[in-house]
């Protein structure tokens, strides 16, 4: 993202039968989830540098118990474009703060670590990414323990002829936990327009403790400079 330039992203989202993390064992905690985005920008840091922040509400169904709402953990994030080689080359980290409540099962009261290394590349009307790296989860319930975890994700996109409609579709999770945290999903969806983009997708879990699925209809603003 160029030095200075910005977008902005607000939208909601439904998780079906989703599990909190380090308990998905325990089938009282099977719960739906309602999602609003209050904000999810990024901002360009330099040339090669941006910066993103997410952070939103929720309310929390669980299976025999009364719905809880509350905010989310707020992340966030920086990449760092890296020098080409045959592809595109980036770094990413993302901290998750613990702002969320953990005795309502909002949040788990730790701060999580992700950071990943991402490569790419882009033609006028295709493209592909790939990233892989690790995560440190911290323990809702045990003091001092840690899920050390492999992160990846692989993603390809195809846009029409005017650049109003980009398909495309993902592969993202978590592999090696420790403690059950091996969340996997397939996801696809489509992104309409260019100055203000709705993207709509879906997500189907691929593992046991992953969500049955989720929807997502999000609008991002671009300033007319970035169109």
């Amino acid at each position: 993202m160029p030095d200075g330039s910005w977008e902005a992203t607000a939208g909601l989202a439904r998780v079906d039968d989703a599990r909190p993390a380090f308990l998905g064992d325990e089938p009282g905690f099977v719960r739906d989830i309602f999602r609003a985005t209050v904000v999810d920008a990024a901002v360009g840091l330099g040339t090669r540098c941006e910066a993103r922040l997410r952070w939103g509400v929720q309310r929390v169904d669980e299976r025999g118990s009364e719905p809880v709402t509350g905010v989310e953990d707020a992340r966030i994030g920086f990449a760092v474009a890296l020098p080409r080689l045959g592809v595109d080359w980036s770094a990413h980290l993302e901290v998750k703060l613990p702002n969320a409540p953990g005795e309502d099962r909002l949040g788990t009261d730790e701060t999580d670590v992700g950071l990943l290394v991402g490569s790419g590349w882009r033609a006028p009307r295709w493209g592909w990414s790939a990233n892989l790296g690790f995560g440190i989860l911290g323990h809702p319930v045990e003091a001092g323990t840690q899920d050390d975890v492999l992160l990846f994700g692989l993603a390809g996109w195809l846009s029409a002829e005017d650049a109003h409609l980009r398909l495309f579709s993902e592969i993202e999770g978590l592999a090696a936990s420790r403690f059950g945290n091996d969340v996997r999903s397939f996801g696809a969806g489509a992104v309409l327009g260019q100055r203000f983009p709705v993207t709509l997708s879906a997500r189907w879990g691929l593992t046991a403790p992953s969500p049955d699925w989720s929807a997502e209809a999000m609008v991002t603003f671009v300033p007319r400079d970035r169109r």
